[in-house]
């Protein structure tokens, strides 16, 4: 089994690698959102008494192409090899239809497709419900933040096969981790921040007293192609179990826009941050000439 230590080394190497991503991911969600200066360039034209003009053509872009896919998305349909198997195909569709209608997939897909175009990489996690008594119930399809999800830095194929563990960390109010692990000790309650980098750096709790601790759900892959599966927090680990599925596959689905060198991933934003400031500078400059009184002298 894997012990703590590796967990919190491989999560860190993780953390370390995709910093510089990270933070290019928050500015080119600032841009899609219309926050396309900084606080520096604000500051600057205020004092010049210039507009601070913000002609937004980059949401339009990818809200477009999201309509447009969506639009056109293809129904899934299984079918068998031979007529023997035509049957069990319409069982196997009607059942995927089913899962994509419990869990509202065609709106998950959206999120985790914004996610692609604008930061690169995009995440939807396939899990089964499971009851009280450990059966396993309804599959649901569910869109993950980005920004939680942590994946092994030498993996470079979209479908992860050649990936050797996967972090999903998640904030979660202490009271809920100890409901559901009796045995959380909660000694790592006072670092609510636990490690660098989350979906809620940058939300403001109410009196900041809201007790939080980041549950890190890791999925790890051994020599032998079989997985562990091991939720922890800062500390301690609080479940570990190898193989709970029959298949040793993540059950993660990973979309990629594209990759740089360092095997970093960005979206279609990138290319479009420059002309976005040309735009935006330009209308800037020209409404500051035409509101500017201007005197002709002989």
């Amino acid at each position: 089994m894997i012990k703590l230590e590796e967990l919190e080394r491989k999560f860190n190497d993780v953390v370390v690698h995709d910093n510089d991503w990270r933070d290019l991911g928050k500015k080119w969600y600032s841009y899609y959102m219309g926050a396309q200066w900084t606080s520096a360039e604000t500051h600057t034209l205020r004092e010049r008494g210039q507009a601070v003009t913000t002609y937004n053509h980059i949401a339009p872009s990818i809200d477009a192409i999201i309509g447009g896919e969506r639009q056109n998305r293809p129904d899934i349909k299984m079918a068998g090899r031979t007529l023997d198997d035509n049957s069990i195909a319409q069982i196997k569709t009607s059942l995927y239809n089913y899962i994509t209608y419990n869990s509202n997939s065609d709106d998950e897909l959206d999120k985790a497709l914004i996610d692609m175009l604008v930061a690169g990489r995009g995440w939807l996690t396939v899990y089964p419900q499971v009851n009280p008594d450990g059966s396993f119930d309804d599959i649901y399809h569910e869109w993950v933040d980005y920004r939680d999800m942590y994946v092994d830095p030498l993996s470079r194929r979209d479908d992860m096969s050649d990936c050797r563990y996967i972090h999903k960390a998640v904030f979660t109010d202490i009271d809920i981790v100890k409901r559901m692990f009796p045995s959380f000790k909660g000694e790592s309650s006072q670092h609510t921040r636990g490690f660098e980098g989350s979906s809620e750096d940058d939300i403001w709790f109410d009196n900041n007293n809201r007790q939080r601790v980041r549950l890190i759900e890791s999925w790890t892959r051994d020599d032998k192609g079989r997985l562990t599966t091991t939720i922890w927090v800062k500390g301690e680990i609080l479940y570990q179990k190898r193989q709970i599925y029959s298949k040793n596959f993540f059950p993660f689905v990973q979309l990629t826009y594209k990759r740089d060198l360092d095997n970093h991933p960005y979206g279609m934003v990138k290319s479009m941050v420059s002309a976005q400031d040309e735009v935006n500078k330009r209308h800037s400059k020209a409404m500051h000439y035409l509101n500017s009184k201007q005197v002709l002298a002989e």
